[in-house]
């Protein structure tokens, strides 16, 4: 993915969405943040500056089914997620933690365990760390163990060695449980050959995850 001379735009001008700023712009794109709220930092409410872009990426929690953003898409607009930037910039392992409940205490256990064996590990995400913001500065000896949501995993497409704890549920009065499960299934099948994945199985709410529909 090229970003040099890109006309960018990052939706949201939260910690996430300014770490995706600042990258896109050491990456050589023309970099500006949007926001709905007229009066955030270092952001304008202008739909100019979207119209004009050649790069939409989403801050965690911004939803993508706006329709502008949908017709971003229509007209071949590259829309991705914060998370999905961060990914490509970064050239370490990249382990994902998701699910309803339990990411948190899973990205700190995996990454204990992995500098308790030596490893050069980061817990990035939703943890606390925005993945944007140390993406660019870690090397191929390196992993992230990043904590994704929901939200995040509807805008990812390359591939990723991909651990994931799962309770599926709805979480938000927003989002469906189909669209959840489109999500991670959406993540688990860019994991790659060497990705693999960790689901609470016997439930009902489940039943629309196996290797054969969205795992790898």
């Amino acid at each position: 993915m090229k970003f040099v001379g890109k006309n960018a735009v990052v939706y949201g001008a939260g910690v996430s969405g300014l770490s995706a700023y600042q990258l896109l712009r050491e990456k050589g794109a023309k970099a500006i943040i949007y926001d709905d709220n007229p009066d955030a930092d270092k952001a304008t409410d202008s739909m100019s500056v979207v119209n004009a872009a050649d790069i939409i990426v989403l801050s965690p929690g911004v939803d993508g089914r706006k329709d502008f953003l949908l017709d971003a898409k229509l007209e071949n607009k590259l829309v991705i997620g914060e998370l999905e930037l961060a990914s490509e910039c970064c050239a370490a392992e990249q382990i994902a933690i998701t699910g309803t409940n339990g990411k948190t205490t899973t990205t700190m256990l995996i990454d204990r365990i992995l500098r308790r064996a030596g490893k050069s590990s980061y817990a990035v995400g939703n943890i606390g760390t925005p993945f944007s913001a140390i993406a660019d500065k870690l090397d191929a000896t390196e992993i992230a163990v990043i904590e994704a949501s929901s939200f995040q995993q509807h805008k990812i497409f390359t591939r990723h060695c991909g651990y994931t704890q799962h309770k599926a549920r709805p979480s938000r009065k927003t989002w469906k449980l189909r669209e959840i499960r489109r999500g991670k299934s959406q993540y688990f099948s860019q994991s790659g050959r060497a990705g693999f994945c960790s689901i609470q199985c016997g439930r009902r709410d489940n039943s629309g995850f196996s290797p054969q529909n969205g795992c790898p």
